[in-house]
């Protein structure tokens, strides 16, 4: 069994020196600058190495927690590393609405792979198809009356995304069981709704409502995308036509809207088949400053633009509204 020894920080910046012990190898290395506050340690065995930089503590459910860092481990097949900040608060959006998180890389392209693959796979009529887009609700479309049909979610949208959203807590001095959802009615999401958006597909600005609870995780898939942000206006008034703010998700990329930015802004993406005013200045995207290295020089390349390709997001909420099927003797509903 491997043994680490050294000390890790991970916050704004990096200071860390991680080694196997029972290896003459140097197993210690970065991965990443300093502004992107990501580690990778080779040779490494990924669920042991995180047991030790996480204490080994588990919670009721069996998941990792710590109080400092959720993790930064390779996917052993794939060489890319996860960099997950150290709390919620470190991927604070500047310049956005004081509730928006974003982080650029919660997943894997071996994980978007997959998920992608299995969305694609699943029979034709979990597809709801809509004048602009297509969808799936998972576990069910909520009823009339926005109530949840109890019901888990698939195992393919549960791992590794519901655990690595509980792992991060909201404050670097806070227990990681003080995360996102620690405060919704049932603790974590429970409704995943999943959007196709094809190159000049969109959707108008638009607020979620008193169905969920005041927390949206959504993850990106496939391609870059903007989403609009509009100020909610007041009753009788009409929205501004230009977006209060403007932000870029990369796929892989999650993006938190909780507090003001749920409650008092209206959220849409354009109907466009290229988003432009992808850059850091004026009339630019809010994220800029966070977006993975990649993604930033293929904008900049191409003059701040983008030509849309298919892109998948999915929104998981915790619906507030559940009702469990009971079921009478002889199996009958």
């Amino acid at each position: 069994m491997n043994r680490f020894t050294g000390e890790w920080l991970c916050t704004t910046g990096i200071v860390w020196n991680v080694r196997r012990s029972d290896s003459s190898e140097d197993t210690s290395g970065v991965r990443g600058g300093a502004s992107e506050g990501c580690i990778a340690v080779h040779g490494a065995d990924p669920q042991e190495l995180q047991a030790w930089m996480m204490g080994g503590e588990k919670d009721s459910k069996g998941v990792l927690r710590s109080k400092l860092f959720t993790g930064s481990m390779e996917d052993p097949e794939d060489p890319t590393p996860l960099c997950l900040p150290p709390s919620l608060s470190a991927a604070l959006v500047p310049s956005a609405s004081p509730s928006t998180y974003y982080i650029p890389s919660f997943l894997t392209p071996s994980e978007q792979s997959h998920l992608l693959t299995k969305i694609n796979s699943v029979p034709l009529p979990t597809w709801r198809v809509l004048s602009k887009r297509r969808l799936q609700a998972h576990p069910s479309p909520l009823t009339p009356s926005n109530t949840l049909l109890a019901a888990p979610l698939p195992a393919w949208l549960h791992d590794p995304i519901i655990p690595r959203l509980l792992s991060i807590p909201l404050r670097p001095d806070e227990d990681a069981g003080q995360h996102l959802f620690a405060g919704c009615p049932h603790g974590a999401p429970n409704h995943c709704l999943i959007n196709e958006y094809l190159p000049g597909q969109g959707i108008s600005a638009h607020e979620d409502g008193g169905a969920y609870a005041p927390v949206v995780a959504t993850v990106s898939l496939g391609a870059p995308i903007v989403l609009d942000v509009y100020a909610k206006p007041e009753p009788g008034q009409a929205m501004g036509r230009r977006p209060a703010w403007r932000v870029c998700q990369e796929p892989g990329s999650l993006l938190v809207s909780t507090g003001e930015m749920y409650a008092g802004c209206l959220h849409g993406i354009g109907e466009v088949e290229v988003d432009e005013g992808l850059h850091g200045g004026e009339g630019g995207v809010v994220n800029w400053g966070m977006l993975g290295e990649e993604w930033r020089g293929r904008f900049e390349g191409a003059g701040g633009r983008w030509t849309r390709k298919p892109r998948v997001s999915l929104t998981f909420r915790d619906v507030v509204r559940v009702k469990k099927l009971g079921f009478l003797p002889g199996g009958k509903r």
